[in-house]
């Protein structure tokens, strides 16, 4: 069993280039983090650890261990049949809401229960309803009422304010949650500002705005506001969803998002907003 691990670990060396590609071994290691299940945690925290101290080379720089995931409350079996083939989700709710709901449901620290009811319900409830539709009424409310084009805003009110500062707020959330290993809490920091988008549009209702003579500044500035939560949601979002944020940001006129651009973009007015593409439902309900 030892000479196994011997053999087995130093094979995060030897594929980065140990003895062969200076340059390359120097770019990946020492490695940012070790993600790894909780029944290996004694190799990778004790032999590991000895093994890079022998040789003089320095430790990986952060382990995380995560639990098991359960299906339908049952441990996965191939001999009892208690098994589901990823692709097979994939292919009917695709990879980002898998992606999705394992990330948001299923902890790191604790094991977690797979159930195709809980899939369902996050992708119809929350990925369609909240974000999906969220997207798909701002972008026909821009369409219809300013031929496409993003307006700039107006004046703000106190709940354009608040709105700004919420999501705004929620990039630093999803961020520190990220560098704590909870995709979970950083996914439901992110949902907040969703949902806080969505209950702003029924605040304003733009299509009553659209209706009023004078009110012509108030619904530039409540469709501008929206985009650009949405914009900074994308970025937010891309992590854990990322073809998801590329469709989103398509819809909003922006070009896919490069690297650094947490940084860059991450701020309130940070990319110019010009006009709406209408790409399509981004979930359909099933």
């Amino acid at each position: 069993m030892l000479y196994v691990w011997f053999d087995a670990l130093t094979n995060y060396l030897t594929t980065i280039g140990f003895l062969q590609d200076e340059e390359r071994f120097a770019r990946y290691w020492p490695a940012d983090a070790h993600v790894i299940g909780k029944d290996i945690t004694r190799f990778h925290c004790l032999y590991w650890p000895a093994i890079l101290l022998s040789a003089g080379l320095p430790l990986p720089r952060q382990v995380a261990v995560h639990g098991f995931i359960t299906l339908e409350g049952r441990r996965f079996s191939k001999s009892s049949g208690n098994v589901i083939a990823p692709s097979a989700l994939v292919d009917v709710v695709g990879s980002d809401a898998l992606r999705y709901y394992l990330l948001r449901n299923l902890s790191l620290t604790a094991d977690g229960n797979f159930t195709r009811e809980g899939l369902l319900r996050a992708y119809n409830d929350e990925l369609g309803n909240d974000l999906g539709n969220l997207l798909q009424r701002l972008v026909v409310l821009i369409k219809r009422f300013r031929g496409g084009t993003i307006p700039r805003p107006g004046s703000v009110t106190p709940l354009e304010e608040e709105v700004q500062a919420l999501v705004v707020q929620g990039g630093a959330l999803v961020g520190h949650a990220l560098e704590e290993w909870e995709p979970g809490r950083a996914l439901e920091e992110a949902w907040r500002c969703v949902r806080r988008v969505n209950l702003y549009i029924e605040q304003s209702e733009p299509w009553k705005l659209a209706k009023q003579p004078g009110q012509e500044e108030r619904l530039d500035t409540v469709l501008y506001t929206a985009a650009e939560a949405l914009r900074l949601l994308s970025l937010w979002l891309a992590p854990f969803i990322p073809a998801t944020s590329r469709r989103l940001r398509e819809q909003l006129g922006l070009e896919p998002l490069a690297n650094g651009a947490w940084r860059t973009e991450g701020h309130w007015g940070a990319h110019d907003l010009t006009q709406v593409v209408p790409g399509g439902v981004l979930f359909p309900r099933l």
